[in-house]
Formats: C-alpha cells, sequence, structure tokens
C-alpha cells in the first residue's frame, strides 16, 4: 500500500487532470437532492448529476486475472483533484458480478471498492463503504463503453419514472498500473447506489426472500417495472429468483417492491454477448417481448400514463448526453420511439402488451 501511494503522489497533478475531460452534464429531472425523502451524505453522492474524475491505481494484472470463486480484496489507491490538491484515499477493490465476470466475455470486469470510513471522511466519498462500479468490459473495442453509458441512461430512466430505483454516478476513470505493465487507460465507468441505501431513503428495509412471485408483489410498482423492462428491451430478470431484481419493503405487512438492476442484457444495450433465451421464439434482443403477468387493463393504463407524462424529459435524457456517439444516440432514439409507438396507439397496445400477459403464478424466463 505504501509503494502504491507513493507512486500517486510523485504524479504531477497536470497527469491526474486527464487528456479526456470528464463530461460534466445536468440530467432532466435530477436536481442536486432528492426530493422529499431521508437523504444521508451516502445518497448525496448520488443525487449530484456532474460526473466525477477520478484515478485508480492498482496492480492491474493481478487485479484483472483474479476472477475466480474465491477472489481476494487487492490493496489499491483512489485519488482524484479537489480545489487543486490531490486527494487520494487508500481502498480495497476485487473484481466481482458474474457473467461479465468471466475472462472470455470481458478482459476488464466490474469492480467492488471497499472504502474504510477512516480515509473517506471529508471526501466525496463520505459514509460509502462499498460501492459497485461498472466499468467498460473490454478495453480494445469502443462499443462495450458505449454500452456502458446506455447502460447508465437506462438506469437513469428508472430514476426519472419511480424514486424506488438505484442511483447512479457517472465517472471518468483513469487506470494506472502500478506495476509499470500497462500504460494508463481512461474510460468511463459508474457507481450504483447500494441496496440498503436506496431503502432507506424510501423509508424501507431491503428483503432477501426468493420465490416471490409477480403476483404478490405491490401492483403499481411491478407493473411498471414489467413496462420498463420492455422498454428497455429486457427479458433477463425474475422476480421469484431474485434475478436482477432486489426487493424492499416498508411496513412488515406491505406488499413488496421489486427493484432492477443490470441491464446489458436489453435489447437497448444490445451488447455483442447477449443472447435471447430460446423459450422466447427471438432471434436478437433487440425484439421486445413482454415478460409481465396479467393484471387489471387499469393498472397497465397508469403505467402507460406515466411514461406518457415522462416522455419529453426521457427523450432530453438521451438527446442531451454527450458521450453518446452520435449513430448510438440515434439507435437509442429509434429504440424509443418504437416503444412509444407501441403504447400511444391502443391496437399496439392491446396486440404487444396486454395481450402478451402472462398469466397464472409462474417465473419469468432469464438467461
Amino acid at each position: 500500500m505504501a509503494a502504491i501511494l507513493k507512486s500517486i503522489l510523485l504524479q504531477p497533478l497536470r497527469v491526474l487532470l486527464f487528456s479526456f475531460p470528464c463530461c460534466f452534464i445536468s440530467l432532466p429531472g435530477f436536481g442536486q437532492h432528492y426530493p422529499n425523502y431521508n437523504l444521508g451524505k451516502s445518497t448525496r453522492f448520488f443525487s449530484d448529476t456532474s460526473c466525477v474524475q477520478l484515478t485508480i491505481s492498482a496492480e492491474l494484472k493481478s487485479l484483472l486475472k483474479d476472477v475466480g470463486d474465491e477472489r481476494n480484496y487487492h490493496h489499491s489507491v483512489l485519488s482524484y483533484i479537489h480545489h487543486d490538491s490531490l486527494v487520494t484515499i487508500p481502498v480495497k477493490i476485487k473484481t466481482r458480478g458474474y457473467f461479465r465476470r468471466k475472462r472470455t466475455i470481458c478482459n476488464f470486469a466490474p469492480l467492488k471498492i471497499d472504502f474504510n470510513k477512516k480515509y473517506v471522511k471529508g471526501t466525496f466519498f463520505e459514509d460509502q463503504e462499498k460501492l459497485k462500479l461498472v466499468t467498460h468490459c473490454n478495453n480494445r473495442r469502443e462499443t462495450y463503453e458505449q454500452n456502458l453509458l446506455v447502460e447508465y441512461l437506462l438506469y437513469k430512466t428508472y430514476g426519472l419514472l419511480t424514486k424506488r430505483s438505484y442511483g447512479v454516478r457517472l465517472a471518468r476513470i483513469r487506470y494506472t498500473d502500478t506495476a509499470g505493465k500497462f500504460d494508463p487507460l481512461e474510460k468511463y465507468g459508474f457507481f450504483i447506489e447500494r441496496s440498503r441505501d436506496v431503502a432507506m431513503r424510501n423509508n424501507a428495509r431491503s428483503i432477501k426472500v426468493s420465490n416471490i412471485p409477480q403476483y404478490a408483489m405491490d401492483t403499481a410498482q411491478v407493473v411498471l417495472l414489467s413496462l420498463f423492462q420492455y422498454f428497455a428491451g429486457n427479458t433477463d430478470w425474475s422476480v421469484p429468483g431474485l434475478h436482477n431484481i432486489k426487493l424492499i419493503q416498508i411496513g412488515l405487512q406491505d406488499p413488496y417492491l421489486p427493484i432492477p438492476y443490470d441491464f446489458d442484457w436489453s435489447g437497448m444495450v444490445n451488447a455483442r454477448y447477449a443472447k435471447p433465451s430460446p423459450v422466447l421464439g427471438i432471434s436478437s434482443v433487440r425484439e421486445r417481448v413482454f415478460r409481465g403477468l396479467c393484471r387489471e387493463e387499469n393498472d397497465y393504463i397508469v403505467a402507460v400514463n406515466l411514461f406518457l407524462s415522462k416522455k419529453e424529459e426521457i427523450y432530453t435524457l438521451y438527446k442531451n448526453f454527450s458521450p453518446l456517439k452520435p449513430k448510438r444516440r440515434e439507435a437509442c432514439i429509434r429504440y424509443i420511439d418504437d416503444f412509444y409507438e407501441i403504447i400511444e396507439n391502443p391496437r399496439n397496445f392491446r396486440h404487444n402488451i396486454l395481450n402478451n400477459c402472462r398469466a397464472g403464478k409462474g417465473g419469468e424466463i432469464t438467461r
């Protein structure tokens, strides 16, 4: 650790100010603070809409190759510039995830950063403990970084629709190898809010109970979630299996509230490795399939009306997000166009959604 800190402190400040500047973006619907519910220092990190510039220094080869089931934390240093001063935070980092942790899929796995409260006091990361960092997956293909940015926007989109969602914070990260074996690498990434903080600001608690089907969920929330997954073109989720779903509960007698995460297998992201389940009868994840359970028609109309009321904000979110390449932005807009053409046309809405809802109490299709 001392060697890592020394290597950071010896770098001139201008090196840490990246040749590729971070984009500071004000996103519609997201002010500097979440309104009307609990807000602690931990949550404020995610209510800030600016892109944070960071340097992560570690022995990258040993870290990125440590992707087995018995992974270890690696001593690293996270640093950034604040008021022309270099702030350095000793941290521990390990690879995480399941599918994207496989070396055959990603040569740069998602990470988990373990902060020591003693070192983060008075920093951007005050009150954080362990944060998930979504990374760019592949160093050699720009498409993967664009995929990450689209997934980030999907989290932001769901946040426009409901506060029962994960906060995310965009970061421009410079990775430096303390062993000197790799050149510095600059990529986008984003942090994901902790589940317990999502629960806390919703005056709820996080629940880890599987085999609870969709019909046992809060009706409005699960219908909205199902319609959002359709918006994203995502079938890679399961409420009973808690696959890419977390549950929170406000009171012991209250229905469960499902919260989605991990959208890299969605049609909107359209990752090279994403393949639809054979039982769906589709050849590409770009083809939307509605996987919600059947409810009263009015329940779905309420969710549709929410999407309609947020239509302008959703389009603005994607149109104004400068890190997206023009062609990728256009592809996202066309995909959103297709969704709104379905929900705004009563015949299309009935054919594609109401008539395709899932009867009974079965689980959902996952990969």
